[in-house]
């Protein structure tokens, strides 16, 4: 069985509560006013029997005898729906009213009761209010006044209320129905909103439409709010992985293009040396052509392993105190050897301890790719190196500068020679990650890495980190995607 719908529910519930409250109020309404009718009615009886008794005391010194006073009141009272019986000391019956077609029968009462107190008597023709009415001398006056009017008038009080509060339900029922649509409205829109944005979503739809504002603080404005706020973090996600799937593609570009190179060169030299002749020089030459591209597609796996490493979401490092001075250091003493590096001039410029919180690891890879493109690109020149520290506010920076003296960088390839696998010079060697790299690494340590026009030409490359941070600080963002070059 299905169930109904929040509307058709809150409908139920509305005509049902209505309903409880609706009855609880009818009866009360009908009790109070069955005892305001028979008040009213016990009231008229009472007035007669006090306008009875005031006559009784004006009229009985204007007759001798008692008897014939009594018969004279009883005769000038004439009530349509009320009969007066006046009996004296001994209990006899003096005189009866005259009888008019409302009147009950009054002709079998026994006197007793108490007085000024109505009770209900049954008479022949019917039930009856009987009032006594106790008069001087003895004598009293019994008025009896029949009920069938006040129980006529009280069925049509419970019919009117047994046909009415239906037809009130049911008007309240459909009332309940209407106010729910109303109220549900704004919900309802909100649903068909919400399985836009659904469809949105499936199909990829940039950006997705919000939901109308509305300016209402009630429970209706708190959840559109609640799901435009949704929808925006929704679109905010979708075009993070949106980006994230073109940096993988675009990743994945690079790669392919720049595996393929070394790739065809190994496969080229195999190639020859399987075709020539046996020949000892021959072969020898082919095998360090292999080891040399071999140590190159090395090299640049190692690169692309740390940009893969910098795209995820890598957990932070913990910190450790290290001096980018003694990473300078150790950097030069493992490029000596380094072809490039033959009869090559370094050069110390202002070199101070510039300590730091941080892996050594990668703060020294930053340093060594700094160096080897100061190598690389300025072929013979000399290669100074600066460390050194600087106060920023209150933040206390150190610092390390690799400045060489060769052609320098356009200036509108400034921004591009950070990105990964930019290559200004094609004839040069290297992948084009090294500074990609070196930028990474001084973001992930909260740092910055720059480049300056020093006098006298050049290029200059100062990377820059905050000399204290807190552990779990080193955790910055990934490498940002570059155009395949």
């Amino acid at each position: 069985m299905r169930r109904p719908g929040l509307r058709a529910r809150l409908a139920l519930v509305f005509a049902g509560g209505f309903a409880v409250l609706l009855a609880l109020g009818g009866l009360a309404l009908l009790s109070r006013l069955e005892h305001a009718y028979r008040a009213d009615f016990d009231a008229a009886l009472l007035a007669a029997g006090r306008g009875a008794a005031s006559l009784w005391a004006v009229d009985r010194g204007e007759y001798r005898l008692a008897d014939s006073a009594v018969a004279h009141i009883v005769g000038e009272l004439r009530f349509g729906d009320r009969t007066l019986v006046a009996f004296d000391s001994a209990g006899r019956r003096l005189a009866v009213s005259r009888r008019f077609p409302d009147a009950p029968l009054f002709d079998d009462v026994t006197p007793g009761g108490r007085p000024w107190q109505p009770v209900t008597v049954r008479l022949r023709d019917g039930i009856a209010r009987v009032l006594r009415v106790p008069l001087s001398e003895g004598f009293e006056l019994y008025l009896a006044m029949a009920t069938a009017p006040l129980e006529l008038r009280l069925s049509q009080l419970r019919l009117a209320l047994t046909l009415g509060l239906p037809l009130i339900l049911v008007a309240g029922a459909l009332f309940g129905a209407w106010a729910a649509q109303v109220v549900l409205y704004p919900i309802v829109e909100v649903a068909r909103a919400a399985e836009t944005t659904a469809h949105q979503v499936t199909a990829g739809t940039l950006p997705l439409a919000p939901l109308p504002a509305r300016p209402d603080r009630d429970e209706i404005g708190a959840l559109t709010r609640a799901l435009n706020l949704l929808t925006t973090r929704l679109a905010e996600a979708l075009g993070r992985e949106r980006e994230a799937a073109l940096r993988q593609r675009r990743f994945l570009a690079d790669v392919a293009h720049e595996l393929r190179t070394p790739v065809a060169i190994l496969r080229s030299e195999a190639e020859v040396a399987l075709a020539s002749p046996p020949d000892a020089r021959t072969d020898r030459r082919a095998l360090e052509r292999v080891v040399e591209e071999a140590d190159g597609l090395g090299r640049l796996v190692n690169d692309l392993l740390l940009i893969a490493r910098g795209e995820a979401e890598v957990p932070a490092i913990e910190p450790r105190r290290v001096y980018l001075d003694d990473l300078v250091n150790r950097a030069l003493a493992r490029l000596r050897h380094h072809p490039a590096a033959r009869g090559r001039e370094f050069r110390r410029g202002p070199f101070e301890a510039a300590p730091v919180l941080g892996d050594p690891e990668l703060l020294e890879r930053a340093v060594l790719v700094l160096l080897h493109n100061a190598l690389v690109h300025a072929p013979g020149a000399p290669v100074e190196v600066s460390t050194g520290t600087r106060r920023d506010g209150a933040t206390r920076w150190s610092w390390v500068t690799v400045r060489d003296w060769g052609p320098g960088i356009p200036a509108e390839a400034r921004e591009r020679v950070f990105e990964r696998f930019a290559r200004l010079d094609r004839s040069a060697p290297g992948s084009g990650l090294g500074l990609a790299i070196a930028k990474w690494v001084a973001e992930r340590h909260r740092g910055r890495l720059t480049l300056s026009d020093p006098p006298g030409g050049g290029a200059a490359f100062t990377l820059e980190c905050p000399e204290g941070l807190r552990p779990g600080d080193c955790h910055g963002p990934g490498l940002r995607p570059g155009p395949s070059q």
